[in-house]
């Protein structure tokens, strides 16, 4: 009777989980291919370089925490086809978050979800200018510059959101004045 090797033994968990696998497999490649069959993701964080395993639910929730988390900023556009606008709605998803739509104001302090100021900072226009060619004639010129301008601000203080939430309530009339 011959002694199974740990390679052997995850060949054979493999087999009874109906996990496909070329049979000259390494021994880390077979077990990330288990793990998955199992629901469990493998990462590497960048910063401690060592594994950090989490399931799939998990990780959803990561990504979607991410994507929500509000980011304090001052948007701007800078398109001169929308200069007599006050603000924007926008919209964006995908299959994880989900779609998140937001009325942005110009030129105010907003907090807006990382997925959606990251698609607002990548816009851009197409902008034509006169101009002339080598010989001296006239030509339309084209370049493409960012549509918003996007001013990250620091996060509000403790004291900050106590005073935005009483005047909240006054403007309400929850608070007695």
């Amino acid at each position: 009777m011959e002694d199974k090797t740990e390679l052997d033994l995850l060949k054979e968990q493999a087999d009874a989980m109906d996990v496909d696998y070329h049979p000259s497999i390494g021994m880390a490649k077979l077990q990330a291919k288990v793990n998955e069959s199992l629901g469990i993701v493998e990462e590497v964080a960048p910063e401690a370089k060592a594994a950090i395993v989490e399931t799939k639910a998990a990780r959803k929730k990561r990504v979607k925490d991410e994507a929500t988390k509000l980011i304090r900023c001052r948007v701007t556009c800078m398109d001169p086809q929308f200069k007599d606008y006050q603000g924007q709605i926008f919209s964006v998803g995908n299959r994880t978050v989900g779609t998140l739509r937001k009325f942005v104001m110009f030129g105010v302090d907003y907090h807006v979800p990382q997925m959606m100021l990251n698609m607002i900072q990548r816009k851009q226009f197409q902008s034509f200018s006169n101009g002339k060619d080598s010989r001296g004639r006239p030509q339309k010129l084209t370049s493409k510059q960012k549509t918003y301008a996007v001013e990250i601000l620091e996060p509000l203080t403790e004291q900050e959101l106590k005073d935005l939430s009483q005047r909240q309530q006054m403007a309400s009339g929850t608070i007695a004045a």
